[in-house]
């Protein structure tokens, strides 16, 4: 995985509240594997602090600190979720200059991907007023879902 990618994940984690899987090389150049959830950042020396989880080493998740140069490669984990720090968001979008290495934008995709389910959704009901003949006459779209108000046959 590209270090562009190793950016764009981690920037994702931030933003969404997700765990990242990581293989990272260590202080003794063994390479190891971690979930990661990120706590805060040193935009300047590319530091990362993290909770970190190996189910090798513990079943608790730890405090750690870890150097994003050595991250070799990572994973969004979506089945998870932590609680962001705003003072991490804050501090990546105050300090943008800083923060260009991360790669973080400050738009949230979480709004893509209610209009793509929306899309999504829409597709299958047109799909499915085809095959059956029917006709929309009012609708509305909520949190994902389509609302039909009234239909008809033609």
């Amino acid at each position: 995985m590209s270090i562009k990618n190793i950016e764009l994940v981690i920037s994702e984690g931030i933003k969404n509240g997700k765990w990242i899987y990581i293989s990272y090389k260590n202080n003794q150049n063994e390479i190891t594997y971690y979930w990661i959830a990120i706590k805060d950042i040193d935009l300047k020396k590319r530091i990362l602090y993290v909770s970190i989880f190996n189910d090798q080493k513990s079943l608790n998740s730890l405090d750690a600190i870890i150097k994003f140069d050595n991250i070799l490669s990572a994973k969004l984990l979506e089945f998870t979720t932590y609680e962001t720090p705003i003072a991490l968001i804050n501090k990546i979008e105050k300090n943008h200059e800083d923060a260009k290495w991360l790669k973080y934008e400050s738009f949230n995709n979480n709004i893509l991907r209610y209009y793509l389910s929306i899309n999504s959704t829409l597709r299958t009901f047109f799909l499915t007023e085809k095959r059956f003949g029917y006709r929309i006459i009012g609708s509305k779209a909520i949190g994902g879902s389509l609302y039909v108000q009234r239909m008809e046959r033609h």
